[in-house]
């Protein structure tokens, strides 16, 4: 998923900042212990690095039937340690997001104030009617 990675003053390498502190830190491994080249060619970082959405939709029957699936992207690999110790688990702070309908609380709450925004600066117009597009229709 992020194919980038975090390395720690105390040289752990793990997929995020998040992650070396969550008390999950011996599953990744140290500069202490392996060379950054051995690391990135032969560890578990690099399973966790390239894991996909599919990957997680794959191992979490919840995910596969969701219908905000697509939305979330598999949420926070953090969360899913937190939760569930499992990194391909589900993101239960997301879910919950999604399911009690907050993004749609947020993009109607910020579409006023984004309106007037556009107003104020008519940098992007909806080339059908030449008005200003619906805030989740850019954002989103």
């Amino acid at each position: 998923m992020a194919q980038s990675f975090y390395i720690g003053a105390d040289g752990l390498v793990c997929p995020c900042m998040g992650m070396a502190d969550c008390g999950f830190a011996d599953r990744f491994p140290s500069l202490k212990d392996m060379t950054l080249s051995e690391i990135l060619k032969d560890s578990d970082l690099i399973k966790y690095e390239y894991a996909t959405v599919k990957d997680i939709r794959d191992r979490n029957e919840k995910c596969r039937r969701c219908r905000y699936a697509d939305r979330c992207t598999g949420g926070c690999r953090n969360a899913a340690l937190i939760a569930r110790d499992d990194y391909y688990g589900i993101d239960p702070t997301l879910c919950e997001f999604f399911e009690n309908g907050w993004d749609k609380r947020i993009r109607d709450a910020a579409q006023p104030a984004f309106e007037a925004y556009l107003k104020r600066n008519p940098i992007v117009k909806n080339n059908q009617n030449d008005k200003y597009p619906a805030a989740h229709e850019i954002l989103c």
